[in-house]
């Protein structure tokens, strides 16, 4: 009797850790997928709206096309989750898997941009880790040193210099360098780093444009925001308002 006894005990056991498993899976399974978030039905009727110079985006909120996904796998992300492409390594082309993101500039002016991104696939600092970027409505688009010496301007703006590395028809690559770890951080020219800023001189409404690059590589959010502001990059910063275009 005492063998039998010993026997349910152990079977009962097996069927709880089963059933605690089972539990987890669903919880895990049922938790809400990332995706765009707003007060629009269509998330490409999304205005994000500047206020006091600053500008945050979610970049999962807006149409994902294909290549892209939106995905919440990796801890520590801003609203959502984040967008990841996941299509071929567009090294030379840009313009694939377009994405564009409206925008409301209130008080004009020239802005600093930064994302928050990370790299997903791989532990090398410098794969994996861009992405292009246009702003094709502003006044101006470039990238200038941290400390002033050098401005790029995008391949095929009809300005000059041009960063080192690829590019054409306005789009900049923007990269970042620092791997395992989301960062905020938005570079162009390759080896030799410059920050981006977008000018608009006037009030309105823009937009700005990404398309996939490098496989694997994950935006968080977009920040812009004028020199007087300065936390703009925190994470505690919410998304700015969302109106319907």
């Amino acid at each position: 009797m005492n063998n039998l006894q010993s026997v349910l005990r152990k079977y009962y056991l097996v069927v709880l850790l089963v059933m605690v498993s089972l539990g987890a899976c669903t919880k895990q399974d049922d938790s809400p997928a990332p995706g765009a978030t707003g007060p629009c039905s269509d998330p490409d009727e999304f205005v994000f709206e500047e206020k006091d110079g600053l500008l945050i985006i979610e970049a999962e909120n807006a149409t994902i096309p294909a290549d892209w996904i939106t995905s919440n796998a990796v801890a520590d992300f801003t609203g959502t989750g984040y967008i990841q492409w996941e299509g071929d390594n567009n090294f030379g082309k840009t313009g694939e898997g377009e994405i564009n993101y409206k925008i409301r500039i209130t008080t004009p002016g020239t802005y600093r941009f930064q994302w928050r991104s990370r790299i997903n696939e791989g532990t090398n600092s410098t794969e994996s880790n861009d992405a292009w970027v246009k702003m094709p409505d502003a006044d101006d688009f470039f990238g200038r040193k941290s400390d002033g010496s050098s401005t790029v301007y995008p391949k095929g703006s009809g300005k000059t210099p041009n960063p080192n590395g690829g590019g054409g028809d306005d789009w900049f690559k923007v990269y970042m360098n620092q791997a395992e770890q989301w960062s905020v951080q938005a570079r162009t020219s390759d080896n030799d780093a410059h920050d981006i800023y977008v000018t608009f001189n006037a009030a309105g409404d823009y937009t700005i444009q990404l398309s996939g690059r490098s496989k694997g590589f994950a935006i968080d959010r977009m920040v812009l925001y004028l020199d007087s502001v300065t936390n703009a990059t925190e994470t505690n910063q919410s998304e700015s308002n969302i109106v319907c275009q």
